[in-house]
């Protein structure tokens, strides 16, 4: 985009008051009445002082700003606007009140009371504000060191009505009143009256190089300086557009060109004032009603940061901006039949329209050459003659001179379409569905029959590069005829392109425009880009490529880019690209249309034109000015369940607020319609949301938190303003989402998880309970069994032999022997009964204590073994099962403690716990044996893989280690769920 302007925000000098791209927002329109004033605020937006108050436009939509509930009671009628260099804009009131716009938001000024409202407001290169207030007389005061200063006859003022006050650059002070200028030099006290003579509600304006300018009903003229005479600058007048039309206002634009308006005569515009440029009966350019204005009545203007003019009416507001297409004048627009164009070799553009055929020299306008006349084609020829077909015959156009030549025997309605002239010289003419005819060197014409003559010609023979012909169906199907060959350049083989629309070659590269997609065809080779794949490429109806872009006609517009970004797509199908567009809204006057040959030709001298309905439009890159100011981003509200909040941040919203929707605007001016806006949602949005050119998002279900809303914009040609704008705003927890509910719910859910796991464990201890229940009971019918059997048997035997013992002699050695057998099997017997007792007696929790104690008797501690036995916490009854193996756990640690430990003194502590069992056995003898030894247990047991047993089927633990300084530990925990008869349902601390 190098080749275009992008250093000035201008209008361009080039393009007349009537080019310019006008548009207009009337008070049905929204607009609002009375506009007496215009400014542009520091956030960019065009502020407008009317009947109905402040109202701010961002270039879409009218906004009013509420005003300060003082002034309002008085009058909300705008009179006057100013911004100053600290970005506050003034507002003067018709009451005479002042009020500052700043952030949005109007405050109101205290300043002394008057019945004349507020004319005009100025600020001088001191900082000094200077108010002009008109009722019959006008009154000035000045804002000096936060004082007000009355600016009167002891000033050197006149007691009379005044018209302008303007603070120059240079310090003075220019005031014109009813009958005179008068100014105050810097650093004055007085003014001085000057010798100029002035009309009633005269203008005084400073242009870009500080001189000053008046403008009343004789016209426009510059002021002498402090320091020049005024002789010979009456040379410099120049005349008021409109006879004896009151003048309201003048303005230099930043391209050295003034604007007017009267409060009758509408718009005017001198495009560049200089002392040197006048000359007798020099005209303004002039705007008025019947030209598209709004109204004749004009009145306050603005030229905003972008470059636009704004003039504002009795009926509405208009804008003036550089078009980057303009309507070509000098070819009649709305033509009955097509348009068609030709770009000749020696630079020249060629044009018609239904009547006639024009010529476009380089730089210069178009220029008719034939008129009255039904234009039918037009083609070059190889000597640089343009062969010109109409209704009535031949043409041949050469150095300015038309002579008539003979045609084919054809008549227009037989759809006769183009002309083409081959590398030989010879001409060609398409006839529509008749066929193709050429005439050779001896000036007959013959027909040339169709290759394939079920594809009727559609629109279009050309000469490629080397001269020869290119024939363009209707169907998708492009021949070359290089006389006498013809030859097939692309056909349609399956890609489904749709009807053929226009054919292009530049250099030896041939396009191939279709309804659905571009075919490039190079070296033979063709390559489709599609419209699925680039959505701007619809209804492409014409190419042309000037000074490295490439310009299309489209439906939408005018669309251009680089060319080698072009043709990159063509080497990598499906890469993006970036078109810029000229539409209707940059000043191109219609769409494309059917027709006519060459939609888009270009000139030698860089400007392009393109086919439309509504006329030729022309396109001069170099008056394309791009915007290189990125748009002000604001948030305007935030919205959520129907409530509306103001924009200041922090926002507090209400309590589960659900449906939240932000508007947001951009204040790009000069083309609002294609400003883009991206935002994003911190925490919520993973990226930059791209909303095209929608202004507000939506958000739902958002969890209560802090938010950060960041909201970005591009102006029309792709200048983004990334800081753009926040809004940060809280959603407050309702109690179901609050922290103490969430805290309770925990607590719910622990409490179930609790309430689950003392279930679970219940049924696992009843689960447990039962098998050792069964266990018990089985042991109980085993003992009985045996009792009743085996010991009955074993005792009856045993008496048996203790008879035949008492029948031997008691010297025979048998009788010693057997009696000492029949003891030996009195204590087996003795000691199987004490088994069977054991597997039948129930221990009694209640007399758990005195088990280990009996069992501790049992194992046969000598009287030199300490043995103390005590229990913590008070007793409870244990479960049968649980019961059976403790005692065998205790029974085991105190038997090792027996047999190994060869202690001097044994504990064992027995804890009824509210949440378990424990049992302790603690000697301090020689300790564990060596890894790998196994320890012998009581009466054949397993020692202490039996005692890890007897807790895991209780779900308990054993705990096996040394103590210090020596000895061991035994330590045993049942839960209080498998040993306990009954569960202690209170869960605080155990009783020591």
């Amino acid at each position: 985009m190098a080749m275009f302007t992008s250093s000035s925000l201008a209008l361009p000098k080039s393009q007349a008051l009537i080019d310019l791209k006008h548009s207009r927002w009337t008070i049905e329109s929204g607009a609002p009445p009375g506009i007496q004033a215009l400014a542009q605020g520091d956030d960019g937006y065009l502020l407008i002082g009317s009947w109905r108050g402040l109202v701010r436009f961002d270039g879409l939509s009218f906004e009013s700003v509420a005003p300060p509930p003082d002034v309002i009671e008085r009058s909300d009628e705008i009179t006057a606007l100013k911004t100053l260099p600290n970005g506050q804009t003034w507002v003067g009131y018709r009451s005479g009140d002042l009020a500052v716009y700043a952030n949005g938001r109007l405050s109101p000024l205290a300043v002394p009371r008057n019945s004349g409202s507020v004319r005009h407001i100025e600020q001088d290169r001191d900082g000094d504000v200077w108010i002009l207030r008109a009722y019959r007389q006008g009154e000035i005061l000045r804002l000096h060191q936060g004082r007000w200063d009355r600016i009167d006859q002891a000033w050197g003022l006149p007691k009379k009505y005044i018209s302008r006050v303007l603070c120059a650059r240079d310090g003075t002070v220019w005031v014109a009143t009813i009958d005179g200028l008068y100014y105050r030099p810097p650093g004055a006290r007085r003014f001085v009256r000057s010798s100029q003579p002035v009309n009633i509600d005269a203008d005084i304006g400073e242009d870009r190089e500080g001189r000053i300018w008046l403008y009343d009903g004789r016209g426009v003229r510059r002021l002498p300086g402090l320091s020049e005479s005024p002789a010979g600058l009456a040379r410099a007048t120049y005349p008021s557009p409109v006879a004896d039309s009151p003048s309201f206002q003048m303005l230099f634009d930043r391209g050295g060109g003034i604007w007017g308006t009267a409060q009758s005569g509408g718009l005017f515009r001198f495009r560049r004032l200089a002392d040197q440029d006048h000359r007798a009966g020099f005209a303004p350019e002039v705007y008025r009603a019947a030209d598209g204005l709004t109204s004749d009545i004009a009145g306050p203007m603005i030229e905003d940061r972008e470059g636009n003019l704004w003039v504002a009416t009795t009926a509405g507001l208009d804008r003036f901006r550089g078009a980057r297409a303009v309507l070509e004048r000098g070819v009649p627009p709305a033509s009955a039949f097509a348009y068609s164009l030709l770009s000749a070799r020696d630079g020249s553009v060629y044009a018609s329209d239904t009547d006639s055929y024009y010529r476009i020299v380089r730089g210069g306008a178009p220029r008719k050459i034939l008129g009255k006349v039904n234009p039918l084609f037009m083609c070059e020829g190889r000597a640089g003659e343009l062969w010109l077909g109409t209704a009535e015959g031949l043409r041949r156009y050469k150095d300015g001179k038309l002579t008539r030549d003979t045609m084919p025997d054809l008549h227009p309605s037989d759809g006769i379409l183009d002309c083409a002239v081959d590398h030989l010289g010879a001409l060609w003419i398409a006839a529509g569905d008749i066929g193709l005819f050429r005439r050779g060197a001896d000036g007959r014409w013959t027909p040339y029959p169709l290759k394939d003559p079920e594809h009727q010609l559609y629109a279009a023979i050309k000469p490629d590069a080397r001269g020869r012909i290119l024939l363009q169906y209707r169907a998708p199907l492009v021949q070359r005829i290089d006389f006498p060959v013809v030859s097939t350049v692309w056909a349609d083989a399956g890609a489904q392109l749709g009807r053929l629309l226009s054919t292009e070659q530049f250099g030896e590269d041939i396009y191939i425009i279709a309804q659905k997609g571009i075919v490039r065809v190079r070296g033979g080779r063709a390559v489709v880009i599609r419209r699925a794949d680039y959505p701007q490429l619809q209804f492409i109806t014409g190419m042309a490529r000037s000074r490295g872009q490439t310009w299309l006609m489209s439906a939408t517009g005018v669309l251009h880019l680089p060319t080698n970004a072009f043709d990159a797509a063509f080497d990598r199908p499906g890469s993006p690209l970036r078109f810029s567009m000229i539409g209707m809204e940059d000043g191109l006057p219609g769409r494309a249309t059917l027709g006519g040959q060459y939609h888009a030709v270009a000139g030698a001298d860089g400007r392009l034109w393109f086919v439309t309905r509504e006329g030729l439009a022309r396109v001069d890159p170099r008056e394309i000015v791009l915007n290189r100011l990125p748009p002000a981003v604001t948030i305007l509200a935030l919205s959520a369940d129907g409530r509306r909040y103001d924009s200041q941040s922090p926002i507090e919203l209400a309590k589960g607020a659900r449906n939240i929707e932000i508007a947001y605007t951009a204040t790009g001016l000069t083309n609002a319609g294609r400003t883009q806006f991206r935002y994003r949602l911190e925490g919520v949005d993973k990226s930059w949301i791209d909303a095209g050119a929608r202004r507000s998002a939506f958000y739902t279900n958002l969890s209560p938190g802090t938010y950060r809303f960041q909201v970005a914009a591009a102006n029309e040609d792709g200048v983004w303003n990334e800081q753009g704008a926040t809004l940060a705003f809280k959603i407050p927890p309702t109690f179901l989402q609050s922290a103490l509910f969430k805290t309770l719910c925990a607590l719910a859910v622990l409490t179930l998880l609790g309430l689950a796991y003392t279930l679970r464990v219940r049924a696992i201890a009843s689960k447990l309970r039962a098998a050792a229940s069964a266990k018990l009971t089985e042991r109980e019918r085993i003992a009985r069994e045996l009792h009743d059997t085996l010991l009955q048997a074993v005792q009856g035997l045993i008496m048996r032999l203790q008879n035949l013992a008492y029948d031997l002699p008691q010297q025979q050695p048998q009788r010693q022997t057997l009696e000492l057998e029949l003891d030996r099997a009195e204590d087996i017997l003795r000691d199987g009964r004490d088994r069977l007792r054991d597997l039948r007696t129930k221990r009694s929790a209640d007399a758990l204590e005195d088990i280990v104690r009996e069992i501790a008797v049992r194992q046969g501690f000598g009287s030199e073994v300490e043995i103390s036995i005590t229990t913590n916490g008070k007793p409870r009854p244990l479960s049968e099962p649980a019961a059976q193996d403790v005692v065998g756990v205790a029974n085991e640690a105190l038997f090792n403690a027996w047999k190994h430990a060869r202690a001097s003194r044994v504990l064992v502590s027995i804890g009824f716990g509210a949440r378990a069992l424990s049992l302790r056995v603690s000697d301090n003898g020689i300790g564990l044996p060596a890894r790998g030894t196994r320890v012998a247990s009581a009466k054949g047991g397993f020692g202490i893989d039996g005692m890890r047993e007897r807790a895991r089927k209780l779900g308990g633990v054993l705990t096996v280690r040394g103590a210090s300084p020596g000895g061991t530990d035994v330590e045993l925990t049942v839960p209080a769920g498998v040993a306990y008869l009954k569960i202690k349902r209170s869960m605080g601390p155990e009783p020591i």
